[in-house]
């Protein structure tokens, strides 16, 4: 059996105007229902997986922002960071019991309808075609790279353009330098005022570990 759980809605609202009921509703579509299919043939799994000659496959297709957020996306990146965190355990589960096996896979942005059909923080659809998902990677290449690497047996996938993988690797790698630049950005497109400046002794090491990364690249890409 092979289970592709995709299903979903995008949002598009700050943290401030989002009620609780729309940050219910938001995390009942992208998290509860996306668990409630797999409890649905977990039992079955677990008790036919020594009869099985292949066992069963989840491919839980979730997004970059389960890895980080970004501002405007609270409900969104909360629902995603959920996901990742319920599917890695259920993983360890499963393997561990030779039950089956999971690969979450993490897309950035799809040239679709997501965008459109977003949920904004009153509850009503977007209706926008933005630029970011006007720029994003086909569903065909998407959906290509994905299968390509599930039959390779990924664990993990990140579907991506280059800003999304590196955003993974930053976020974890220098976290104090990323975070700052995603405050940025965002106040770059919507207004704010800065927060206080972070001093150079405070993003020494996140710098050194830059240069580090940077230095390598330049050398294995070059």
């Amino acid at each position: 059996d092979v289970l592709f759980n995709c299903a979903g809605v995008g949002y598009r609202g700050t943290a401030l105007d989002t009620s609780m009921e729309v940050l219910r509703e938001h995390m009942q579509v992208n998290f509860f229902g996306q668990v409630a299919v797999v409890k649905g043939l977990l039992p079955n799994w677990y008790e036919t997986a020594k009869a099985r000659k292949f066992l069963p496959h989840l491919i839980q297709v979730s997004s970059v922002q389960g890895k980080f957020g970004q501002g405007g996306r609270s409900a969104y990146a909360a629902a995603k960071h959920a996901q990742l965190g319920y599917f890695d355990s259920l993983r360890a589960e499963m393997e561990a019991g030779g039950i089956g096996r999971v690969t979450v896979c993490l897309p950035g942005y799809i040239n679709t309808e997501h965008s459109e059909n977003a949920m904004l923080s009153d509850g009503s659809r977007s209706g926008l075609h933005d630029q970011n998902a006007a720029a994003g990677a086909s569903p065909e290449y998407v959906g290509k790279d994905i299968l390509s690497k599930v039959a390779c047996g990924h664990r993990e996938v990140v579907s991506s353009q280059a800003s999304g993988k590196l955003g993974v690797v930053l976020r974890n790698v220098i976290p104090e330098l990323f975070l700052q630049q995603m405050a940025r950005r965002y106040r770059k497109k919507f207004g704010g005022s800065p927060p206080p400046s972070s001093s150079v002794k405070c993003l020494f090491p996140s710098l050194c570990v830059f240069a580090i990364l940077a230095t390598l690249s330049f050398l294995f890409l070059h």
